[in-house]
């Protein structure tokens, strides 16, 4: 894994506590799908993960999802975020760190 990534997936773990994190980088910027149990407060959620990275030097944007939300897109296989599921790299899953 790029030592750029790992240091994403420390700063937001540091912070935060998501099920799982994606990754897709598209060259001049990253996307970061989280994957959440639920999506309360996504703007919230969103808004810290910026404050966590803010002094990453790389353009990215956040997509923010619950895990019913994932099970879902995945199941359609047509959406933005299916692209960054099927094409990204999985930094982080909570359910193979325990």
């Amino acid at each position: 894994m790029e030592e750029k990534y790992q240091e994403i997936k420390s700063l937001i773990l540091d912070g935060v506590n998501p099920e799982k994190i994606y990754l897709l980088d598209m060259g001049p910027i990253l996307l970061l799908t989280i994957v959440w149990d639920s999506v309360e407060n996504d703007f919230d959620k969103r808004i810290q993960i910026r404050k966590l990275l803010r002094n990453i030097n790389t353009p990215f944007d956040i997509v923010v999802i619950s895990i019913d939300e994932l099970k879902q897109l995945n199941n359609e296989g047509t959406s933005f975020t299916c692209n960054i599921i099927k094409n990204g790299i999985l930094l982080y899953d909570k359910t193979h760190c325990q």
